[in-house]
């Protein structure tokens, strides 16, 4: 904290005041809501993710990707493998170093995106309807914030 203070106290720290706690079931609840809604369509929240980091990385190499969405090399692979049999994503060859394979969009994948995104966004409109527009926004930019300081303490830890 930037007045040099502790928030936390050990007697006050409980699930509800628990930022983890608080942040880890807003997102398993979240999930599972857009789970279900993408389970019609024949995919899942975690297919969602690829399409939507692709859509705006561009194209990308598997292991910058797996960085972005913070997914472990080996499930990314798997969700990579099942988005190309559907031929929403593709692997080409990059012509800077023909070792490095990029992955893009198809327009399949592409316009399939567009389509998830409009549920997204109807959900989270949903979902938020009870907030201000003004709560909504700095929601966002707190939360923004807590990955740019965990994104600073690795970095710290990492060098």
């Amino acid at each position: 904290m930037t007045d040099g203070r502790s928030y936390y106290r050990h007697d006050m720290y409980s699930p509800v005041t628990c930022l983890g706690y608080l942040l880890k079931v807003a997102d398993a609840r979240t999930v599972s809501q857009l789970d279900r809604k993408f389970t019609d369509l024949g995919f899942s929240f975690a297919q969602w993710g690829v399409l939507l980091a692709l859509e705006e990385a561009g194209s990308t190499t598997a292991s910058t990707l797996a960085r972005l969405i913070c997914r472990d090399p080996g499930s990314l692979s798997r969700l990579i493998d099942s988005l190309g049999r559907k031929g929403l994503i593709v692997r080409k060859r990059k012509l800077s170093d023909r070792r490095a394979v990029a992955l893009d969009l198809t327009s399949k994948g592409r316009r399939l995106t567009g389509q998830l995104k409009r549920q997204v966004v109807s959900f989270w409109n949903e979902t938020l309807r009870e907030f201000r527009g003004s709560e909504v926004e700095s929601l966002i930019k707190l939360l923004a914030r807590l990955v740019l300081a965990g994104l600073d303490r690795r970095s710290r830890q990492i060098s």
